[in-house]
């Protein structure tokens, strides 16, 4: 149904139209009258019509003068005019208006009907556009809320990959990331649902004061705060204070332990290292519910703290890659902790909880999952907890050992498949699902060589086979998966210390 005012200031008029447009167009319905332009102002205001016919002129305020104050408030509001003077000063202004039509009186029927017809199109179309408009902006901010969600996941698991994704989705989620920084709020419980209720509890406190984005990864909570126009020495003191509050209101409704780590950053290119380094914060410094490296704290306690930190991390380092000379370091260290109770640099939990993040981050599988589903429990008895630890890396060290072997048997039958087209190391690092970086490491380690010289070596062993058999340098060329037969034959030469053309005459005496 569609809402029709009548603003004229004879009642016959009035009555002639409504008698038309009731007996013609049963969609529309006369909502009103007005018999000036004053009134039709305040019945625009009080039944907010979708059509509006308006007399030129009125006593009072004309019909022109109506239309301008009212088109001031109502951009979507359809204005037909209607004049008993074919004046074109009349038209011409009225058309400036944004008026949809202009009707000489007397009105024809035919003619009305017709033009209220093309505006009731022109109304449902306009509807239907906001309610895609509506729809669209509704899709598009479920998006950015579940995009937001797993920002950090997408940061730290992707890599630059992840990194450059985000690069090209960046406008959706409004922010520059000139100059931010990053709360990481770990929380004891591991319960789902006060996990949620905590998210949702720190979303609504940021989300209805600052730029943020507000997003979750391994049982942690992450706020991402784009600051303007300050310096950094205000970010510092407001990033401080903005944790300070957020730690208040969540300890003052939930009876958990909260610790919240502050970073600053400035780029896009440096979050991952920002988050990375907050989460460390957490996780380095005890008897501190909000910790951050630039604010409130004693800086010969950070000093020993961070050369501590640094030690424990290069072990774990080495273990994550498969050092057993690390895991003998972590044993010692280990039962360091079982002799010491006060041992306050570096506990049980926060080892653990490094090693699972730094092997998910290199194998994609969480470990100790048992072990940390309760925090208080690893106090009772360390060196319990320390047995099992033990035992579950001797597991991984054979889990790698097996993976490394698959992984390499996987990649040398890709090799051998198809050595003869333009194959890369990426392209075989994807097939066997690790990281280039990583699986050329693990090649050259396992092979003697690195992947390249693999590769060359194998070609020219097929092509050895086939010149043997008469084909031609060119055709040899083009079967081992070079398309310069020039090149071909300076990578044959420096492999085997001759030319193509020398070892076909080597072949036929």
């Amino acid at each position: 149904m569609y809402r029709l005012l009548i603003a004229d200031d004879e009642p016959i008029e009035r009555e002639g139209l409504k008698l038309i447009i009731n007996k013609n167009l049963p969609d529309i319905r006369v909502i009103g009258e007005a018999k000036n332009g004053r009134e039709a102002i305040e019945l625009v205001d009080e039944l907010s019509p979708d059509i509006l016919l308006l007399d030129i002129k009125m006593p009072g305020i004309n019909g022109i003068e109506a239309a301008k104050e009212i088109r001031r408030k109502y951009k979507n509001l359809k204005i037909i005019i209607l004049s008993a003077y074919d004046y074109f000063a009349y038209a011409k202004e009225s058309f400036s208006l944004g008026v949809y039509d202009y009707l000489l009186k007397p009105v024809r029927r035919a003619k009305l009907i017709e033009t209220l017809e093309k505006v009731i199109s022109e109304i449902e179309k306009e509807r239907i556009e906001r309610q895609e408009k509506l729809k669209l902006r509704e899709e598009l901010s479920d998006i950015k809320n579940m995009f937001e969600e797993k920002f950090v996941t997408i940061i730290l698991e992707d890599g630059l990959k992840g990194e450059n994704n985000i690069k090209n989705r960046i406008d959706i989620l409004d922010m520059t990331f000139d100059l931010y920084y990053v709360l990481a709020i770990s929380i004891e419980s591991k319960n789902n649902d006060m996990l949620s209720n905590i998210y949702d509890e720190v979303f609504r406190y940021f989300k209805h004061r600052e730029k943020s984005i507000i997003s979750k990864y391994n049982d942690n909570i992450y706020v991402l705060v784009e600051v303007d126009n300050i310096n950094e020495i205000e970010v510092k003191r407001l990033s401080y204070e903005r944790a300070n509050k957020i730690y208040n209101r969540l300890i003052g409704k939930y009876d958990i332990d909260i610790r919240i780590g502050v970073k600053i950053g400035r780029g896009i290119d440096n979050l991952k290292r920002v988050i990375i380094e907050a989460n460390k914060l957490i996780i380095s410094v005890k008897n501190k519910n909000i910790i951050s490296d630039f604010y409130d704290k004693n800086e010969e306690d950070l000093i020993e703290i961070k050369e501590e930190y640094q030690k424990i991390l290069s072990i774990i380092k080495g273990i994550v890659n498969g050092d057993r000379e690390s895991l003998i370091e972590l044993y010692n260290l280990l039962e360091m902790l079982c002799i010491s109770e006060n041992y306050k640099i570096i506990k049980l939990y926060e080892i653990i909880s490094i090693l699972r993040f730094l092997i998910f981050k290199k194998r994609g599988k969480m470990y100790f999952n048992d072990l940390l589903s309760g925090s208080k429990n690893l106090e009772l008895d360390l060196c319990y907890v320390k047995k099992i630890v033990i035992d579950e890396l001797n597991k991984y060290f054979v889990e790698i050992n097996n993976q490394t072997h698959e992984i390499i048997e996987r990649a040398k039958e890709y090799i051998y498949k198809n050595y003869n087209k333009d194959i890369k190391l990426e392209d075989v690092a994807e097939k066997v699902s690790v990281s280039p970086y990583y699986f050329s490491k693990l090649f050259k380690k396992e092979m003697g060589k690195n992947f390249i010289d693999f590769l060359t070596e194998l070609r020219i062993e097929e092509a050895k086979k086939k010149l043997d058999e008469g084909m031609s340098i060119k055709a040899v060329s083009r079967c081992i998966g070079y398309s310069d037969p020039n090149y071909f034959s300076r990578v044959f030469k420096k492999i085997t210390g001759m030319s193509p053309n020398s070892y076909k005459k080597i072949l036929k005496k």
